[in-house]
């Protein structure tokens, strides 16, 4: 009789927690309230919702604020796939040839052949330099490089879309250098660019223009990895270290 008693009351205070955590969530969800911008699916630039205009940022616009930051580089970035297609090639100086490109898969580590094409979140191979092969000083390649183009993933929504990098060749077995004790490493640097947070704020200037409230995207800044090139780094131990 005593277990069962200890049993009933052990069920009693579970239930219990359990009711007072459904409350909880039940109370966060509903003080977390969607805001109206978010409720409809669209992908035009205005759209009103009930008596609220919603407006979307222009991609013009989006570009004057980070000129405006001093953040947009032409060399590095394009809002478009057609103005990325004037990208140059960061190891060669020339403008990158997409006839021959293809998908390098992330995930599966892998080639896709595709002819300019490219999925928000992948990286669209131009041409690769091979190991040993001329540079444009005349000298010789340590490490394979490829010139690429990377589209920003779908969420968060990031401008600009798409970036110009210099990757370590991906299909590379290791980045280790045999004979002289030495590898491939992917450098980096960042920049500053913009991302949509999911929140709307109220523009007085538009609203007051208009009659009635105006939301716009709120954007912020974030830093954003670009790959640049690829260094060949030695190991101390390695005997061309003596000729440093």
């Amino acid at each position: 009789g005593f277990a069962i008693q200890n049993s009933t009351n052990y069920v009693a205070k579970n239930t219990t927690s359990e009711q007072t955590n459904i409350l909880k969530r039940s109370h966060l969800s509903r003080s977390k309230k969607v805001h109206p911008c978010n409720t409809v699916q669209t992908s035009a630039m205005n759209y009103s919702v009930g008596s609220i205009m919603c407006r979307r940022w222009k991609s013009s616009e989006l570009q004057h604020h980070m000129s405006c930051l001093g953040s947009y580089s032409h060399r590095y970035l394009a809002s478009s796939f057609k103005e990325a297609q004037h990208f140059k090639d960061l190891d060669t100086g020339r403008v990158q040839d997409l006839s021959s490109s293809h998908i390098w898969n992330h995930s599966k580590h892998s080639v896709q052949k595709r002819y300019v094409n490219i999925n928000p979140g992948e990286t669209l191979i131009s041409r690769c330099h091979a190991r040993k092969t001329t540079t444009e000083s005349g000298h010789l390649r340590i490490c394979p490089t490829c010139a690429a183009i990377t589209r920003q993933p779908v969420t968060p929504k990031r401008f600009p879309e798409y970036i110009n990098e210099l990757l370590c060749d991906p299909k590379m077995v290791s980045n280790y250098l045999p004979g002289i004790d030495g590898f491939c490493v992917q450098k980096t640097f960042t920049l500053d660019l913009l991302q949509f947070t999911g929140d709307w704020e109220l523009d007085t200037v538009l609203s007051a223009e208009a009659g009635f409230n105006v939301y716009k995207e709120k954007w912020e800044i974030y830093t954003q990895r670009i790959r640049r090139h690829c260094a060949c780094e030695l190991l101390a131990s390695s005997p061309m270290a003596n000729f440093l």
